[in-house]
């Protein structure tokens, strides 16, 4: 069905679009605690969509901008209705809501001078007004419950902080121990370095204690030194090869090899 000759849509939107009418319909629909902070008196109805063309098929917004009651908080909620118009329920209701909301909050992202890139976004609060034929919902309307999860991975993900593993927070002295893993996390810990051979002597400690007999340990091996080589801009040559002259097999040969490189394409260049 096209949303756009849909009547249930055309009467929504004609309806909401007179702000007594939004009004109730917010201060009888939205929770105590939501409704409490907002100012209803200062709902306006912003012109435009941002539904993708494939959510559009099944749903229309309407997004409303609201003023906080503190004067003193910076910005505006934004109050979401979604009119979901079809008359069978979709079980992953919840999943295409937030995917919704995500997309709308990336293009207001965009929209944004570089100034402001990095202010923190709106919050929002998504209502669904649904006129299906089954009633009650018979589909669960958390977003957990799109996930095909019996060990409630999920719950875990959606409740709790964002992963996130800041490698400069890890001390040198447990990295040591982890042998390649330890070695490509200092690698990336001490990438800004500008002395590449500082940073290959440092790893060197670690290195040596690795079998490198091993044909993949001698890739990973050639993937530290050139990642490190790159990414410190480190072009001294000769630098790099007086300090790596005392490394072992195979570091000291894999070294040298990309330091000649680097000093034949100096010479080119004229430096």
């Amino acid at each position: 069905m096209n949303i756009a000759s849909d009547p249930h849509d055309r009467f929504v939107r004609s309806t909401m679009a007179n702000k007594l009418i939004a009004k109730a319909f917010f201060e009888r629909h939205l929770p105590a605690k939501v409704l409490s902070v907002l100012n209803t008196e200062t709902l306006k109805l912003e012109d435009g969509t941002f539904i993708d063309s494939k959510l559009h098929k099944s749903m229309s917004d309407m997004v409303f901008d609201c003023c906080y009651n503190d004067h003193q908080a910076k910005g505006n909620a934004k109050v979401v209705l979604l009119v979901e118009h079809q008359s069978t329920p979709q079980k992953l209701l919840p999943f295409r809501v937030y995917h919704y909301m995500f997309n709308m909050l990336q293009l207001k992202l965009k929209a944004r001078s570089k100034k402001s890139l990095n202010e923190p976004l709106p919050a929002v609060y998504t209502l669904v007004l649904y006129n299906g034929q089954q009633t009650p919902y018979p589909y669960s309307l958390k977003l957990t419950d799109c996930f095909d999860d019996p060990h409630q991975v999920m719950v875990d993900v959606f409740s709790d902080k964002i992963p996130l593993v800041d490698i400069n927070q890890e001390k040198d002295i447990e990295l040591k121990q982890l042998k390649w893993f330890g070695i490509l996390s200092m690698a990336l810990k001490y990438s800004r370095t500008q002395d590449a051979s500082a940073l290959l002597l440092m790893l060197s400690e670690i290195i040596q204690s690795v079998d490198m007999n091993d044909p993949q340990a001698l890739d990973l091996l050639k993937t530290v030194i050139n990642y490190i080589l790159v990414v410190s801009n480190d072009n001294n040559a000769n630098r790099i090869i007086e300090h790596c002259q005392h490394l072992p097999e195979p570091m000291r040969g894999e070294i040298m090899t990309v330091a000649e490189v680097l000093k034949a394409e100096g010479k080119k260049e004229g430096k």
